[in-house]
């Protein structure tokens, strides 16, 4: 990207890592598009690491995942070294799903069923399609969820996450301590290399139940950053929960098993979440449509939806007004396909 450095507000940080922070990139004080994500590396080896990133964050063309849009790379020569600064620029979002979850708590309030399941599906639609290009996130979080401006979830920071070689025979990398405490599957705590290409995927699928266990608690007293192995975040989320369907709390659980074998898959639990989806609309009678930022498609441009339409469905025939509701949403957003719930493809002959 052209870098324009008097555009990053350091002013204004807001939000920060162990290598990086994240600051408003603005040509004027009212543009809230972008912001700049500022890694520092020491030497050339973090940055090779760093670079992943950017390689990954730009292979990732997705509704439900925040897409690198450009990059810039500083270097800096010292007395007897070199280090590196790298800017990455991404869209703007309105906050973190844990500063979404804390303004809850702090309010006295909680996630009600539909948003939970909404941002459930949200996160399980994008891990699925990195999952499907043999990428692994390794550091789902709250914090790395960001939530825009009509509460639809994106999953952030891909930095960790890992391209899988099905063809190698063997990964050195691949037990290497990755991820953030309390959110680590029980294997992933284990330095004696029992994780195998196969079960780092059910890593992330732990990871997400442990963040939907404690969107549904609100108490990091009782779930909270801890890496205790004989913790059991199930039996907690059983305890604890604030009065959520048997469905729901039954998909986290499947998340949350300590066998990985024994763990649901990230499509899996997407299918059964597409089916407690269509219970909303069957009791509702509507529902309000997620506004997506799509992509462009191959030989066409940007199309953004910018806006928030409900749609009613007859409550006494409920099939017939979920019809009505994706032809409506095929004729006022021009898309393609719509898969049950949120997925959207962008007709790429408009």
């Amino acid at each position: 990207m052209e870098f324009q450095s008097d555009w990053v507000d350091y002013d204004r940080l807001l939000g920060k890592g162990g290598h990086s922070e994240v600051y408003p990139y603005q040509s004027h004080p009212g543009d809230l598009q972008w912001v700049v994500k500022r890694i520092f590396s020491k030497t050339s080896n973090h940055l090779i690491a760093h670079l992943q990133e950017i390689v990954l964050g730009f292979r990732c063309e997705h509704p439900s995942i925040i897409p690198a849009k450009g990059y810039h790379i500083q270097k800096e020569d010292h007395n007897d070294s070199t280090s590196f600064t790298i800017f990455i620029k991404f869209p703007r979002m309105k906050e973190t799903l844990k500063q979404l979850a804390t303004r809850k708590k702090n309010s006295g309030a909680k996630f009600s069923q539909e948003e939970l399941i909404k941002i459930f599906y949200s996160i399980t639609c994008g891990l699925e399609y990195l999952h499907q290009r043999r990428i692994t996130h390794r550091d789902i979080k709250p914090s790395n969820i960001m939530m825009d401006s009509y509460g639809k979830a994106k999953i952030s920071d891909i930095g960790l996450g890992k391209l899988i070689h099905e063809e190698e025979e063997s990964d050195p990398l691949l037990n290497l301590m990755a991820g953030t405490n309390g959110y680590r599957a029980p294997e992933a705590l284990k330095p004696d290399g029992s994780l195998t290409k196969k079960s780092l995927y059910k890593t992330d699928a732990y990871s997400l139940g442990v963040v939907m266990a404690e969107l549904c608690v609100l108490d990091e007293e009782i779930i909270g950053p801890t890496d205790d192995p004989e913790r059991d975040v199930e039996g907690l989320l059983r305890e604890n929960h604030k009065g959520y369907s048997e469905g729901l709390l039954g998909v986290i659980s499947r998340l949350l098993k300590v066998k990985a074998e024994e763990r649901a898959s990230i499509k899996e639990v997407k299918e059964e979440l597409e089916e407690l989806y269509e219970e909303i609309l069957k009791g509702d009678g509507k529902i309000e449509e997620v506004v997506m930022d799509l992509e462009p498609a191959k030989g066409g441009g940007n199309q953004k939806i910018e806006e928030v339409k409900e749609i009613e469905i007859e409550k006494e025939d409920g099939e017939k007004g979920r019809r009505e509701l994706r032809k409506k949403w095929k004729e006022v957003f021009k898309i393609d396909e719509v898969k049950k719930g949120l997925e959207v493809k962008v007709n790429e002959e408009k």
